[in-house]
């Protein structure tokens, strides 16, 4: 009898399982000019994560099952991507190829179309790809925009190392000005599963250290926050907030550090400070830090007569230098106090457990912490109290 009972109970949870099971068809059509052969449907919670189907006059089609939310709770969707190669290992290698690529959140019915000529993708679904459209939308802008720099450089006299770096600096730029768009993005959609989802990157990884990503979270609504996904995301950002925590610096005095400027020579701090110092942790490749320089060089420029410097501590790699050079001399920043710290492993990186950068301590003339991570205004506001007309 309980033996009849458990199986009762087991076969009612299938029945449960399998009621929750959808049917869906992508339709796939591809306009303009196409060299790609085939096409993939990405699942990252599937064992089976690449399935894929021949492009045939410009057509394909996907079909199968899918549940409304993944096991932790986030809505479900997969990738189609567009390539030449018919077998791939891991997701990673698949982006950073030429492949062409849209993300669709699962419903029955999917038509997706790849404008090759106007390089935009367009979706006929329901109401949930509309809102990841937008999302989308966002992403291909951004991918257009790259492409029609990197064809401006390509025209540019330089040489290959050159224009590699020159193409690296600008994609970097731009892709924390995407990021930061996505933001904005998402709190135009406080009550959307979607937008949620979209958030999931900035609790992974800390893009921006400014408050920004806890704000935009904040800006769902209950009903999304207590969510089990929203649950979990909030865990997520937590344990990254704390990570991220310096340990409270203020009033003490900034650790002794000696380390190469810009000829070579060692520099000790005990021989830099002595006036009001903003020390300044960056890195050439580090795009925040770079788009901080010219408030600080203002800042430079208008205090250091009347008592205040800038200490500029690179964490680049050693292999890096040059890059570091060349940063200094593009922002114009050579009247700072240089200093070289390859992959932050010296011990004043240490000391202030500096995880992420940009990151900045202002001392007084005895070395006293007075102030930790000044940007932009709150940096100008923070000297016109020290040094008043």
């Amino acid at each position: 009898m309980k033996k009849t009972f458990l199986i009762i109970i087991l076969l009612s949870l299938f029945s449960n399982l399998i009621a929750q099971e959808k049917s869906f068809k992508i339709q796939g059509e591809i306009e303009g000019s196409n060299d790609f052969k085939y096409a993939l449907l990405y699942t990252a919670s599937s064992d089976n994560r690449f399935e894929v189907q021949r492009i045939v006059n410009n057509h394909f089609a996907f079909s199968g099952k899918y549940s409304s939310y993944e096991r932790e709770g986030e809505i479900t969707s997969k990738t189609v991507f567009l390539t030449n190669k018919e077998k791939w290992d891991d997701y990673i290698s698949l982006v950073r190829e030429k492949t062409l690529m849209r993300r669709l959140v699962m419903e029955p019915q999917i038509d997706i179309v790849f404008d090759l000529q106007k390089k935009v993708t367009k979706v006929n679904a329901g109401e949930l790809n509309k809102i990841q459209s937008v999302f989308s939308a966002h992403y291909e802008r951004y991918l257009n925009k790259l492409d029609s720099i990197y064809i401006i450089i390509d025209l540019e006299n330089l040489n290959s190392d050159k224009k590699t770096e020159k193409k690296r600096e600008f994609r970097r730029a731009l892709y924390f000005e995407e990021q930061a768009g996505v933001l904005d993005l998402i709190k135009k959609y406080p009550n959307s599963e979607i937008a949620l989802s979209n958030f999931t990157v900035f609790t992974l990884v800390p893009l921006f250290t400014d408050g920004r990503t806890r704000a935009t979270f904040n800006s769902f609504s209950q009903s999304i926050r207590q969510s089990k996904y929203g649950k979990r995301l909030e865990r997520f950002l937590t344990e990254l907030d704390l990570a991220m925590v310096k340990p409270n610096m203020i009033n003490k005095k900034m650790p002794p550090f000696e380390l190469a400027g810009l000829n070579d020579q060692i520099l000790q701090s005990k021989d830099l400070l002595g006036k009001y110092t903003l020390v300044d942790f960056w890195a050439s490749w580090c795009a925040p830090c770079r788009a901080e320089n010219p408030t600080i060089k203002t800042a430079f420029d208008q205090y250091h007569q009347k008592g205040f410097n800038v200490i500029a501590i690179s964490i680049d790699q050693l292999k890096d230098k040059e890059k570091w050079v060349a940063a200094i001399e593009k922002d114009k920043t050579q009247k700072f106090t240089h200093l070289f710290n390859p992959g932050g492993t010296s011990d004043i990186a240490r000391d202030l457990k500096i995880n992420a950068i940009p990151a900045n301590y202002l001392l007084d003339a005895e070395g006293k912490i007075i102030a930790v991570d000044l940007r932009g205004e709150d940096l100008t506001k923070k000297l016109k109290e020290l040094f008043p007309e």
